[in-house]
């Protein structure tokens, strides 16, 4: 089972939804049944704007949920912090970039792994805002949505309005396309375009090039309003229509795999959105040659 959690940053940063995270999937002060049939058995991961936590089947959704939302100790928070600490004191090229394009996107200093000031009330008072059943989204393991039954708002249409940019990391210029994201349409066609540009990296270098050790630096952001795509500036996009044609019909069929999947209560959490896989598969064949890799040829 699933559990899905809009939590937005907080001072422009992923801290406290992050430290939320490890608190909730720890809790001090444990007994033994508590342990196996919470903590042993889910996971959870913080990305930018939502929460995913996985849990038994075994517990029912009300029970979890009653989990989630208990009272946050002190002691714990503080230990938590220590360890996450810790966890956050390396910044990877990833990181460094995302950073770089919230800069360039609002004009505000971002830091993906900045442990800011704040007060355990702070803590407590966004976990009470953001942790409320009506807002958690809970599906199965083959993500078909269980809760909440609530009316959704209708998928706007595919957004054509690509920015691109040049932003150095590292001393690498790398390729910057932003698009408003404002509907489920609007990721599918951004995470058709990076997997098409990976595929086609590893085809040109591993397979023609016989390049066997290379960096795949293909990144696709998203944030609450933008789908973000970037990739080196020497990247080669001379993809031909019939590789296009013959990835498409691989991404059809991928698209149906459990990773993929999970995109649907992903784009629930965050715009309120749900689109039946048909839906999906019948949008994604829909792509083009031209028509999808155009804003790469003409920025």
């Amino acid at each position: 089972m699933h559990a899905y959690i809009k939590t937005p940053f907080y001072r422009n940063s992923k801290y406290i939804p992050h430290l939320l995270e490890h608190c909730v999937n720890s809790r001090g002060n444990l007994n033994s049944n508590d342990f196996f049939s919470y903590v042993y058995q889910s996971d959870a991961d913080t990305f930018s704007w939502y929460t995913h936590f996985s849990f038994s089947d075994k517990i029912s959704i009300e029970v979890f949920i009653s989990w989630l939302q208990k009272d946050l100790d002190a002691g714990l928070i503080e230990y938590e912090k220590q360890i996450l600490k810790d966890e956050l004191k390396d910044v990877n090229f990833a990181q460094e970039l995302f950073e770089k394009i919230w800069k360039r996107l609002h004009w505000i200093d971002f830091n993906n792994n900045h442990i800011s000031r704040v007060s355990t009330i702070e803590i407590v008072d966004y976990h009470k805002k953001y942790y409320k059943s009506a807002e958690i989204i809970i599906c199965d393991d083959s993500f078909n949505i269980i809760s909440p039954t609530k009316k959704f708002t209708e998928a706007a249409a595919l957004n054509d309005n690509t920015s691109p940019s040049i932003i150095k990391v590292r001393g690498e210029s790398m390729r910057v396309f932003i698009r408003t994201y404002a509907s489920w349409k609007d990721y599918y066609f951004m995470l058709f375009i990076q997997e098409l540009l990976k595929s086609f990296q590893e085809y040109t270098e591993r397979h023609k090039k016989w390049v066997y050790y290379f960096d795949n630096r293909v990144f696709l952001f998203r944030t609450e309003k933008y789908s973000i795509l970037s990739f080196p500036e020497y990247f080669e996009c001379n993809i031909s229509i019939e590789f296009f044609d013959s990835f498409k019909t691989y991404f059809l069929t991928r698209i149906l795999s459990w990773y993929w999947k999970k995109w649907i209560p992903i784009n629930l959490t965050l715009l309120n959105q749900y689109a039946k896989m048909s839906e999906v598969i019948d949008f994604c064949n829909g792509f083009k040659f031209e028509e999808s890799l155009s804003f790469l040829w003409n920025d």
